[in-house]
């Protein structure tokens, strides 16, 4: 049996998702009891259990590194890591907003602007444009709303914290996806996605945070 695993731990909601010939066939947030549970290692043993499984049955992993609540991104980061090192397996690392931007894909057309908050009425932003993220910025939540959103008439809105951002774009017609945290599910799509297109996997992976120069690299 080989499975891939999809690893999603950017809020308190962790989720993993098991994934067998391209189809999902193991979800934990459909697990009675799991929804709300952050042992990794308890999830990841239930769906194995569950689909008569055992970890060296796991070929593969695809995390999202973040951005998002540190700690729990660093969780599921050094459980991955872990995992990888000790079977040997390849990790698809993606960010938050590119997860975000696949799952928006299949209801609107528009740029995508994720939000996702932090301390001291700071936030990530990021702009997903189709299959890409345009730009990433860490700061004020005004000021990176700003820096990111310039110039657009029309945008798409997803995270949490998405009312908020509307309010600060009065002249742009905004458009809300509903979307509110990365989906473990669309995780998985893409980590069978990369792997089509021959993407080269990682051995370890690190999480995406403030310190990311992709942050602050932009004029």
């Amino acid at each position: 049996m080989s499975l891939l695993l999809a690893i999603e731990t950017s809020s308190s909601e962790y989720r993993i998702a098991l994934g067998r010939d391209e189809r999902m066939i193991f979800d934990s947030a459909q697990q009675r009891g799991q929804a709300s549970s952050r042992d990794i290692a308890g999830l990841v043993g239930t769906g194995l259990r569950s689909l008569g499984a055992e970890a060296r049955d796991i070929s593969g992993i695809t995390i999202n590194i973040g951005p998002g609540g540190l700690s729990y991104v660093r969780s599921g980061v050094a459980f991955a890591n872990a995992l990888s090192f000790s079977l040997g397996i390849a990790i698809h690392a993606f960010n938050s907003f590119e997860i975000v931007g696949q799952e928006a894909r299949a209801h609107t057309t528009l740029p995508v602007l994720c939000a996702i908050a932090a301390a001291n009425d700071n936030a990530y932003v990021g702009l997903v444009n189709g299959a890409f993220v345009e730009g990433m910025r860490f700061g004020v939540l005004g000021t990176v709303v700003a820096k990111v959103s310039g110039g657009l008439a029309e945008v798409a809105v997803a995270g949490r914290i998405r009312d908020r951002v509307s309010s600060l774009l009065p002249r742009v017609k905004v458009v809300d996806t509903g979307i509110e945290i990365p989906d473990a599910r669309v995780l998985l799509e893409m980590g069978y996605r990369a792997r089509e297109r021959g993407l080269a996997p990682a051995g370890q992976v690190s999480p995406l945070n403030e310190q990311a120069a992709v942050f602050h690299e932009q004029t």
